[in-house]
């Protein structure tokens, strides 16, 4: 019996210097992807030439500014036939069964719309394992910064996946999509990922990590202030689309407490972050729109999914 098709997309930015390891991570799996997308958001280091010499099959999708990591997605779900996606990051280097046991994994489990691997940084540490979604609503990657242990042996149903390596299912996209589009677009970067995870779960469907599809992805350094913003703005976006209110009012302290060190630390000494409020409220009208047709078609709760560990 034939296997299902599968679509790899990647999101290009100035990446010529991952290129090379990229492609060849590519090449060297033992599902080849039936279909190869490209989106390059505004390179200007000869990104895009490069691309298309290691990999002559792949598609490209150019776009003259840098539209942002989410809207960069949805062009190429646009254009993607097969029946499984694959999100690939050009800093991530594969083990070559990475693909065929995420595949695998999902074709065994009809309600799992997306599954993510262990990924290591590099150093021999965790750098993501899953999402876990925390009471004071941040997101953040499952056994980051811990060594790997017998705790990451096994295939666990999570939170969430992360998009630097992760397989989804085509038709519970379609199905969670907004206005016909997967991703929020006002995501540029950070939480796109943990955001479409958490309408994937309140619509029925589930996220495994897979601990047999292994690969490496560097941890991010410390964060400069327009990613921050970014970081900040989008958390709360993510929170106004897909909580709901008894959640909210049940985790109100942990949530209230975080926001207060937000703020005091945006008094004190991180001036640039009230670029934060006054993005949120640019995006506000679009997020409550947003909303609504989200919590139409929620029937599940992600009170299971909320982990009582809290990080500040």
């Amino acid at each position: 019996m034939s296997r299902p098709s599968v679509s790899l997309i990647t999101v290009l930015h100035n990446s010529l210097p991952q290129l090379e390891g990229w492609a060849r991570t590519i090449l060297d799996q033992k599902l080849v992807p039936d279909q190869i997308l490209l989106v390059d958001n505004a390179s200007n280091d000869g990104t895009v030439a490069e691309a298309q010499k290691l990999l002559p099959r792949s598609h490209v999708l150019n776009n003259e500014v840098n539209l942002g990591f989410g809207a960069a997605c949805n062009q190429a779900l646009a254009c993607a036939q097969g029946e499984f996606v694959f999100l690939l990051n050009p800093d991530a280097r594969l083990d070559p069964e990475y693909l065929e046991r995420l595949l695998q994994a999902m074709l065994q489990r009809e309600t799992c719309a997306a599954a993510c691997g262990k990924l290591i940084d590099g150093q021999g540490s965790i750098e993501s394992a899953g999402q876990i979604l925390q009471r004071n609503r941040q997101v953040h990657n499952r056994g980051a910064g811990q060594r790997d242990s017998a705790v990451f042996g096994e295939d666990v149903s999570i939170f969430g996946v992360s998009a630097a390596a992760a397989l989804y299912r085509r038709s519970a996209l379609e199905k969670v999509s907004v206005q016909g589009r997967v991703f929020d677009p006002c995501f540029f970067l950070y939480y796109e990922d943990s955001d479409l995870s958490w309408r994937l779960r309140l619509v029925g469907w589930d996220c495994w990590y897979i601990h047999g599809a292994v690969g490496i992805h560097p941890t991010e350094g410390a964060l400069q202030a327009w990613k921050k913003i970014h970081l900040r703005c989008n958390r709360w976006l993510m929170m106004l689309k897909n909580d709901a209110i008894r959640d909210v009012l049940r985790d109100l302290y942990p949530i209230l407490r975080f926001e207060a060190v937000c703020w005091k630390n945006t008094v004190v000494r991180e001036r640039w972050a009230f670029q934060s409020y006054l993005r949120f409220l640019k995006y506000l009208p679009g997020a409550l729109v947003w909303r609504r047709q989200i919590q139409s078609m929620s029937r599940s709760s992600i009170r299971p999914w909320i982990s009582s560990m809290i990080t500040y």
